[in-house]
């Protein structure tokens, strides 16, 4: 996996890519930085859930208790 961006740096970024556009920052452009921002956390997080699903899938064990065991599958402290 490469590595996430904190949310300083994906606006650093995204600043320096609007930067070379010639435009200024501006609270629209903040919030769909935002939303993709939560949306590259969201699909990882969902992409470890599922490795760790499938990690428990051949266990005989039920939905419930393989949901229970990758519910921390993507720590929140990975949100910076």
């Amino acid at each position: 996996m490469s590595k996430i961006p904190t949310a300083e740096e994906f606006l650093e970024d995204f600043d320096y890519k609007n930067q070379e556009l010639g435009t200024d920052i501006n609270y629209p452009m903040i919030e769909r930085c935002m939303v993709e921002f939560t949306k590259l956390h969201v699909e990882l997080a969902l992409k470890a859930k599922i490795q760790a699903m499938e990690k428990y899938m051949n266990d005989d064990y039920s939905l419930d208790e393989i949901d229970a065991f990758t519910y921390n599958a993507y720590p929140l402290n990975l949100v910076k």
